[in-house]
């Protein structure tokens, strides 16, 4: 009995002994191109489910087999390392930055990440060299032609207007289609991006499918947008400014509208539908002599609407010209990024002012945003925050089939009407369809339309990592304790 435990003792020696030959023990500190040490990366034996992960100084330590090869070294925003493991026990590696390539492995979900050789759904990444510097008012009218199977219609070319925009088209009758919002975990309601600055946006993810369902009930049923704020990158403080500044053309129509001439020429030509005598509002064939009328006057009236005629064939009003002007924009941003190890910061200033193409309209936006993250061996906390101003006058009114809507009036108006008294120097209003331009230059200027409006957005998430202890020491399930500073999650 007693020769039994001993044998079985000894066995038990030899296989611990031959495990600690078949491993050895290698350290070493991983960091970035200037230097700075990187937590949480992910140190691998490339090939086998061993691994463990920085410290927040950037160290490592990993009990590898004694046939190991290389060790693969990763982390989100770096590119990947391949390190060959010959006979020494230290080794010290830099990683180089390769965000791009890195954002195009991940889809971003809102509540997760997700490789995208993993994920099954439907979805389109926006980068952020895709956003930047574009002279729009409200962000969602940027994904205009940047992403399939999203349609975005614009409504007008209102400074800060927000657009529609249908990912899964329109599948409900009652209920709203438009998708839901996502900013860095955070649910936001549509229109908000007036008062975002979109410089500050890292990616921007569309859920198309059915999928999103799952992540978000019904409130993702219409797709959803996640987007993703930039984050503060380890290392010396960066400054940086970007400016921008430019004119916005009035709108071009596809065709032109007729000058006095050539209108007062197709009144003339046509105007015998009207009737045999016709109307003053269409001064081409009431004045005309071809014109049955015009034989039944008497030679002081001939004389007379002949020279009303010469008169409004004197006038001739660009519309254009009266309604549109040539607006103008600019955007400046300063933003300020660095961090040591742990905690890393981004922070942003941006000023965005514009000028619409019609008179009185602009918008004037003011954003500070800040973000802050800490990350060591187990505890991640992220805190973003954005305040943003923002001061809207716009158009009274965009209804298509409106008097007040400038677009229309420009195409309708008559060229022969004055926009101004020559007396009193006053537009020109009235009642009738002679009087639409100028009624609509008059509510322009007169009746005074304008939006202010604060947002504040703050958000907070605490992450922290309960590693589990594995039953052994070299995965093999002999049952010696494993220290906890091999320790990683269990494949």
């Amino acid at each position: 009995m007693h020769m039994r435990k001993l044998l079985a003792t000894l066995t038990a020696l030899l296989f611990f002994a031959g495990t600690l030959l078949a491993q050895k023990s290698v350290t070493g500190k991983v960091t970035d191109e200037q230097g700075n040490p990187l937590p949480n990366v992910s140190v691998v034996v490339k090939g086998t489910p061993t691994g463990t992960v920085t410290k927040a100084d950037g160290t490592f330590s990993i009990t590898v087999p004694a046939n190991a090869k290389q060790l693969e070294i990763s982390s989100l925003g770096f590119a990947t390392r391949t390190v060959n493991v010959g006979s020494g026990s230290v080794y010290n590696v830099s990683l180089a930055t390769s965000a791009a390539r890195d954002l195009d492995e991940v889809v971003v979900t809102g509540i997760s990440r997700v490789k995208k050789s993993q994920f099954t759904g439907a979805a389109n990444k926006v980068t952020a060299k895709e956003l930047e510097n574009r002279p729009v008012g409200s962000f969602d009218q940027m994904l205009q032609g940047r992403a399939p199977g999203v349609h975005i219609i614009t409504g007008s070319g209102q400074p800060g207007q927000a657009s529609t925009v249908l990912i899964r088209g329109t599948n409900s009758i009652t209920g709203g289609s438009s998708p839901l919002y996502v900013i860095d975990g955070i649910p936001m309601e549509e229109g908000v991006f007036q008062s975002l600055n979109p410089n500050d946006f890292e990616s921007v993810e569309i859920l198309r499918d059915a999928a999103t369902t799952a992540l978000y009930g019904s409130r993702g049923s219409a797709g959803v947008i996640v987007i993703t704020t930039k984050k503060g990158k380890a290392g010396k403080l960066q400054v940086s400014y970007d400016g921008q500044m430019g004119i916005k053309a009035r709108p071009e129509f596809a065709f032109r509208p007729m000058n006095t001439t050539e209108l007062l020429e197709a009144q003339r030509k046509y105007g015998s539908v009207l009737g045999t005598n016709g109307s003053a509002t269409i001064p081409g064939w009431y004045y005309s002599k071809d014109n049955p009328r015009y034989a039944t006057l008497t030679p002081t009236q001939q004389a007379d609407a002949d020279r009303i005629l010469d008169s409004i064939r004197g006038i001739n009003t660009n519309w254009a010209d009266e309604i549109f002007r040539q607006g103008t924009f600019s955007n400046h941003q300063i933003s300020l990024s660095g961090g040591t190890g742990r905690t890393r910061f981004y922070t942003s200033l941006a000023l965005y002012n514009e000028e619409g193409t019609t008179h009185r309209t602009d918008m004037q936006r003011a954003t500070l945003r800040n973000n802050v993250d800490y990350a060591d061996d187990k505890f991640t906390v992220a805190f973003s925050s954005t305040i943003g101003y923002t001061k809207r006058n716009f158009q009274q009114s965009t209804t298509t089939n409106s008097t007040a809507n400038p677009f229309l009036v420009t195409n309708i108006a008559v060229p022969y009407h004055r926009p101004y008294d020559p007396v009193t120097g006053q537009l020109n209003t009235g009642s009738g369809a002679k009087f639409a331009a100028t009624n609509a230059l008059d509510l322009t200027n007169y009746d005074m339309n304008y939006n202010d409006q604060v947002k504040v957005n703050l958000g907070l998430s605490v992450d922290y990592k309960i590693l589990k202890k594995s039953e052994c020491r070299c995965n093999c399930g002999c049952g010696f304790p494993r220290n906890t500073e091999y320790a990683v999650s269990e494949p």
